[in-house]
């Protein structure tokens, strides 16, 4: 880059001190920080001292743990700068110091850097003292710190927790609530107060004081009263425990499991509005490939209820519709439900050994039981895969034939490899 020289002769200068702010940055640009200097302003009667111009590099105080100083243009007056600069003293001792536009001197005896306790701060560095964070910085009068509050201070978690003061060394006033309020999920509670608790809003909590011991919270489950009926439907908002309401237009409730094992008997249940209700109901269970099962229920709610089984088929999909007809009363019932089937099936793995060395060969075989009465299970496993302890697969199997419904395998160990793990060994298909 071109240096320019332009001549002129020495001004006559007055210096007045002044603040201002500057951002900081990290040596070639700008920062996001502000650091607060000071800077002499300079009158000029005639023009300025020969000194070469250059385009710069912007510069900056950096803002890291130490700061650092950095950028700057040809002589230390970026192309950007626009202020005029201090001429270099002479004859004295001085330290040159660039601030990101001009650079200043601090010369004799004035301090250098800044000192909190035996640590020393150069300028441009940041440091915490107590509860104010400071930076040091430059002035006419040399290295200064300037410091502001970074602390914010709480008031008391509860108006019944008694003050402390402010403690030696500490920045915020500190608060005693254990000995006159109760916390429960982070909440104070004064005591003698109820509430009911945020997260179970089955249980009403009290704060409670016992002679000189400190406030406990107990809390009772509450207990709700019970329908008019079971055929009642509960009305109740997400935040309460007992319903607000029953709505009891209905005169019937129908009941079974969510999901049916294949093979087991499950219960079906009728609950009237009164007792001796009639009740006269077929409930057919069916696939789309015509395995299906029925059980014809007759007879009254002697006591409210009356419940009947369904044999579930061993071999109806895992998809059945459960068909309801006939009348509960005088109510007419028609009904459709969806049904979930499931089977029941464990899966047994078992190795030749309990520790392997590397290199060795690792031998095992797989075993499956399906059903209600645990029947050996010869259907084709979907994968079988061996897994390093970091995740990585080191052998897999696919579509693996099991005509004996023993499953045999093997897998040689590498010499780097310690121990594996077997995952998902098996489909349960």
């Amino acid at each position: 880059m071109r240096n320019e020289d332009l001549t002129t002769s020495k001004p006559e200068t007055t210096t007045k001190e002044t603040t201002t702010t500057r951002p900081t940055g990290s040596g070639g640009g700008g920062g996001n920080e502000y650091l607060t200097t000071s800077k002499p302003q300079t009158t000029t009667e005639k023009a300025a001292t020969t000194r070469p111009t250059g385009s710069g590099g912007g510069g900056g105080v950096g803002s890291g743990e130490a700061g650092a100083i950095g950028g700057g243009g040809v002589g230390g007056v970026p192309g950007a700068c626009s202020i005029q600069c201090p001429e270099k003293p002479t004859g004295e001792n001085c330290t040159e110091y660039y601030d990101g536009c001009c650079t200043r001197y601090i010369c004799g005896d004035l301090p250098r850097n800044c000192q909190e306790g035996d640590t020393v701060f150069e300028i441009g560095q940041y440091y915490k003292h107590k509860c104010y964070t400071c930076s040091c910085s430059y002035s006419e009068q040399g290295a200064v710190s300037n410091c502001y509050n970074t602390y914010y201070c709480q008031g008391a978690p509860h108006k019944d927790c008694a003050s402390l003061g402010k403690p030696q060394d500490e920045c915020c006033e500190q608060f005693d609530c254990a000995n006159t309020t109760c916390n429960l999920d982070g909440t104070y509670y004064a005591i003698n107060e109820d509430w009911i608790a945020r997260r179970d809003p089955c249980k009403n909590c009290t704060c409670v004081k016992k002679g000189n011991s400190p406030p406990e919270t107990v809390c009772e489950t509450l207990v709700c009263k019970d329908p008019p009926s079971p055929t009642c439907r509960p009305l109740k908002y997400a935040d309460e425990c007992c319903p607000h309401d029953w709505d009891c237009t209905n005169d019937y409730l129908i009941t079974t499991a969510r999901k049916y094992v294949r093979g087991h008997k499950v219960p079906l249940c009728v609950f009237g509005a009164s007792q001796n209700v009639p009740v006269d109901l077929t409930f057919l269970l069916s696939d789309k490939s015509q395995n299906s099962s029925s059980v014809k229920m007759q007879g009254t709610t002697a006591n409210g209820y009356s419940c009947s089984g369904l044999e579930v088929p061993r071999t109806i999909a895992e998809s059945a519709i459960l068909n309801v007809t006939g009348t509960v009363g005088q109510t007419k019932v028609q009904q459709q439900h969806r049904i979930m089937t499931v089977g029941i099936s464990r899966t047994f793995v078992q190795t030749d050994k309990y520790l392997y060395l590397p290199g060795q060969l690792v031998q095992f075989r797989i075993l499956t039981l399906t059903g209600s009465q645990g029947s050996v299970s010869y259907q084709s496993v979907d994968s079988v895969w061996i897994q390093s302890p970091t995740g990585n697969r080191l052998a897999q199997w696919t579509k693996v034939a099991n005509p004996d419904g023993l499953l045999q395998l093997s897998f040689q160990l590498a010499d780097e490899v310690r121990r594996f793990v077997c995952g998902n060994c098996s489909s349960l298909g």
